[in-house]
């Protein structure tokens, strides 16, 4: 959360998660605050088959975007620090860490493409799509 909170995507979500008519929402952890456009699992014990359904199925989702943080803990051991993940200290070096395992995934791919069958973009692909502030 505390990444999120510091991209301040929230902004570009509302024109961006919306194409071609249709609203798209980005699933978060269970720990995740709810956002205008983050979403995540229902609670509680009264939940209808449906609700129970989507719990199911969006799990296997939320698996697969945490590969991308175990990589980046295999890959940079820094980030397993237990002092250094306090929350508001993370954000410059998790940053990095990050930016440097999705330019990894670019050039080998990833156990996320390979799951969803899709390709990584080519390393200018991804850098071009790097903010520019």
């Amino acid at each position: 959360m505390t990444v999120y909170r510091h991209s301040n995507i929230d902004e570009e979500l509302s024109t961006t998660l919306c194409i071609n008519g249709t609203q798209y929402y980005i699933y978060g952890d269970p720990v995740y605050v709810i956002r205008p456009y983050l979403i995540k699992s229902y609670g509680g014990a009264l939940l209808t088959e449906e609700l129970k359904q989507f719990n199911e199925e969006m799990s296997a989702y939320r698996t697969a975007a945490e590969w991308a943080f175990e990589d980046i803990k295999k890959y940079f051991s820094h980030v397993s620090s237990a002092r250094k993940m306090q929350i508001g200290c993370t954000p410059a070096w998790y940053f990095v860490s990050a930016l440097l395992r999705n330019l990894r995934a670019c050039l080998y791919g990833s156990q996320s493409a390979t799951a969803f069958n899709f390709a990584a973009p080519t390393l200018k692909e991804y850098v071009e799509m790097i903010p520019q502030e």
